[in-house]
């Protein structure tokens, strides 16, 4: 498990630690990442004949009827849930439609449930991933797209142009300033790549900007990480302290990487450090280790890549060796008329040639496994900086050397 695949979640689950005892801390439920049907293709009203409240585009979305907001308002009560925050798409809403939205909220809330006003802000971003089946623009002056979660405001925030993806402005940090100067908070939605989207319309420019007030962690599910999240909130729901909860939960992904951040996060915390200074501290700390080990990677693919290379020129030589140029000294039986000193003459002197080409066929083949073997050996030590590591190479290679001397015997 890579460790970029629930850094987030990790630091905005320490958060809680400024809380001893997770008995203390009031939960609601809720969803913080909520659409109308302005989001869809049929609209507000999933009328497929009126076309005035569509989602154009919709290359993105492929949901076809939306709902309004008191019916998904009813929904969530029955459910149980404490609020919804409402974000469709500044590429499918106006101001118009976000004011019907925000006086739609007003008019649910109600002394049991919240009702949030918001929008999913699409914002440029440095392009990368499959955005380019979005039609985004591509190129040296190519540019992406990022999706900020604006709550609390009361203004709508243009992008430009409207009604496309991966827009020219705001940019992202511009997305940010915007959402702060009327008061509102700003949300990274989707930060990393999920797991039934691969890499697409992740928040590539995450480590530049500032400002934001958190990170999204949760947009579906957590792969393989599902149930340990799901232990740790039952964890917590019956009262288990937060920090003895996250040891559990770092014991259970057995990451080394998790269980330092959380006990630096613990100790720190408990000296009176501030809280969002070291959490930013430690998840650039990871980030920084993460990157430098992806470069390293880079770096050392190349190498195995010539190793490898090497190692069959080298099989070539020996072929070339075993079937052309000894061969050529087979029928070579002595060296004779060469004069000595005075009048003695040397001649029909026998040389040998040490045998048969096929008795040095087994010489070069073990030549080739021994090659093979520490070649192999080498590239593990390398690349993963462990010579157990170089054993698959190894085993590639010495049956690589096999099969391709074996097979030239028949051919050749």
């Amino acid at each position: 498990m890579k460790i970029n695949s629930f850094i987030i979640l990790f630091v905005i689950f320490t958060v809680l630690l400024i809380s001893e005892e997770s008995s203390a801390i009031n939960f609601y439920r809720g969803s913080l990442h909520q659409h109308t049907g302005f989001s869809n293709l049929y609209g507000y009203d999933s009328n497929p004949f009126t076309t005035h409240d569509n989602c154009l585009p919709i290359g993105l979305e492929g949901h076809f009827i939306g709902y309004e907001v008191q019916e998904l308002a009813d929904e969530a009560a029955n459910l149980g849930l404490d609020y919804l925050g409402f974000s469709d798409h500044s590429y499918c809403i106006d101001a118009g439609e976000f004011g019907t939205v925000r006086n739609d909220c007003v008019g649910a809330r109600n002394g049991t449930f919240a009702c949030l006003v918001g929008l999913e802000l699409s914002t440029e971003d440095v392009l990368g991933d499959n955005e380019s089946l979005l039609h985004c623009y591509t190129g040296a002056n190519g540019r992406g797209e990022a999706h900020i979660g604006a709550y609390g405001i009361n203004t709508f925030i243009f992008q430009t142009p409207p009604s496309v993806h991966c827009p020219s402005s705001p940019s992202a940090q511009a997305g940010i300033n915007a959402i702060s100067n009327q008061g509102g908070i700003s949300i990274l939605n989707h930060p990393h790549p999920s797991p039934t989207t691969s890499t697409f319309l992740d928040f590539e420019s995450i480590y530049d900007v500032s400002g934001y007030t958190g990170v999204e962690i949760w947009n579906n599910d957590f792969g393989s990480l599902t149930e340990n999240i799901t232990k740790l909130a039952n964890q917590m729901s019956i009262g288990i302290p937060m920090s003895k909860a996250l040891d559990i939960f770092a014991d259970d992904i057995g990451s080394m990487t998790v269980k330092r951040a959380i006990s630096l996060i613990k100790e720190a915390e408990m000296a009176g450090g501030k809280i969002d200074d070291i959490l930013d501290s430690v998840a650039t700390s990871i980030y920084q280790v993460e990157k430098l080990k992806k470069e390293r990677a880079a770096a050392i693919s190349s190498l195995v890549v010539q190793g490898y290379i090497i190692f069959f020129i080298f099989i070539g030589i020996m072929l070339v060796m075993q079937f052309k140029i000894i061969p050529l000294t087979k029928d070579v039986q002595g060296v004779g008329g060469l004069s000595g000193i005075g009048n003695d003459i040397t001649a029909g002197v026998p040389v040998s040639t040490g045998g048969r080409t096929d008795d040095l066929s087994r010489p070069l083949l073990y030549m080739l496994l021994l090659q093979g073997l520490f070649s192999g050996l080498a590239i593990g030590k390398l690349s993963e900086g462990s010579i157990k590591a170089g054993v698959k190479h190894s085993f590639v290679m010495t049956i690589a050397a096999f099969l391709i001397t074996t097979g030239a015997k028949l051919f050749l």
